[in-house]
């Protein structure tokens, strides 16, 4: 799940307030994504993966959540825009909660095009990065961290750019305000997360998502 919010005052009667996240207080929602829908089910959350098809669905921890494995010779994702016709207003602060579940080793990185960052998640055995990528030499360390068996959070307060690029390997732009941002979550190939002493995982590891949910706003004190 992703959530995304600001720290401003409701915008407007009848807005959703939310609970708020550790000290962030209570919030407005601004937008709420459920992974587990298609594009037909959902046009206005612009559903994309790579390969297409590649992605599925399965209940996990008692959630639909959206799953993809790896593929040993291309990188793989899926998107969603966050925010479409929602008047996120740029330059403010916002918080984007991402919900996953933790029973089962994965590692998984967030691009975040609302503010071009990237940040991510890995869990259990996993290292959180690549084993040998292109370019650079990796040092990584595994260690056996134990499942909690919840689903837990990936928090990020961010400040929204005016424009947003897209993640479509162009260089457009789009307005923050009236077309959102996009939100990635992307895991590397199995080639490069091979080495001499680390077995493959390409067919346990899994990119999950239960529920995107933008959410916004301090409320009034």
């Amino acid at each position: 799940a992703v959530s995304f919010k600001t720290k401003k005052a409701p915008r407007a009667q009848g807005d959703k307030i939310v609970d708020g996240i550790e000290d962030y207080g209570a919030l407005t929602l601004v937008d709420e994504i459920d992974c587990s829908l298609s594009l037909a089910e959902d046009p206005d959350h612009m559903f994309r993966e790579y390969p297409s098809g590649w992605s599925k669905v399965e209940d996990i921890l008692d959630v639909p959540t959206r799953t993809m494995a790896h593929k040993s010779d291309t990188c793989c994702y899926v998107s969603w825009r966050v925010g479409k016709g929602k008047g996120i207003v740029p330059n403010e602060p916002y918080v984007l909660v991402v919900d996953y579940p933790d029973e089962a080793p994965r590692s998984v990185t967030v691009f975040n095009f609302g503010n071009a960052t990237r940040h991510g998640y890995h869990t259990g055995w996993t290292a959180g990065d690549s084993w040998s990528p292109p370019y650079v030499t990796q040092s990584l360390e595994s260690w056996a961290i134990p499942y909690s068996g919840e689903t837990k959070q990936l928090v990020q307060v961010m400040v929204p750019f005016e424009k947003s690029k897209q993640y479509n390997g162009s260089d457009s732009r789009i307005y923050m305000d009236t077309e959102g941002f996009d939100l990635n979550f992307g895991i590397i190939n199995s080639r490069s997360r091979r080495s001499a002493s680390t077995r493959s995982t390409a067919t346990t590891w899994r990119a999950r998502a239960s529920r995107i949910r933008p959410r916004a706003s301090r409320a009034a004190s």
